[in-house]
C-alpha cells in the first residue's frame, strides 16, 4: 500500500479537500486522523454523495460526513479465516 499519511486530513477539513485527497491518491477512503495521528475515522466517495443529497455543502467540515465507527484491524491481527 502506498504511504497512508496521503490519504489523511485533520477534522477540521473541509468535504472538498477530503474528494480531492481520493481523486489525487485514487484511493477509495480518506483517513480522518487528529494531531497525533490517530485515527478519528474514515470518508468514503459514498458518504461525500450521502452529505451532498442530505445538503451538506463542499466547504463544510468533514465532520459533518464521516464515518466514527470504521472497522479496522492492528498489524499483528490473525487474518486467516
Amino acid at each position: 500500500m502506498q504511504d497512508w499519511k496521503k490519504t489523511a486530513i485533520k477534522i477540521d477539513s473541509t468535504i472538498s479537500e477530503a474528494f480531492s485527497v481520493l481523486k489525487k491518491t485514487g484511493t477509495n477512503i480518506v483517513l480522518i486522523v487528529d494531531d497525533q495521528d490517530h485515527l478519528l475515522g474514515v470518508v468514503t466517495d459514498s458518504d461525500i454523495r450521502s452529505g451532498l443529497l442530505r445538503g451538506v455543502t463542499i466547504d463544510q467540515s468533514v465532520n459533518q460526513i464521516y464515518n466514527t465507527s470504521p472497522i479496522t484491524a492492528h498489524k499483528n491481527d490473525d487474518l486467516s479465516y
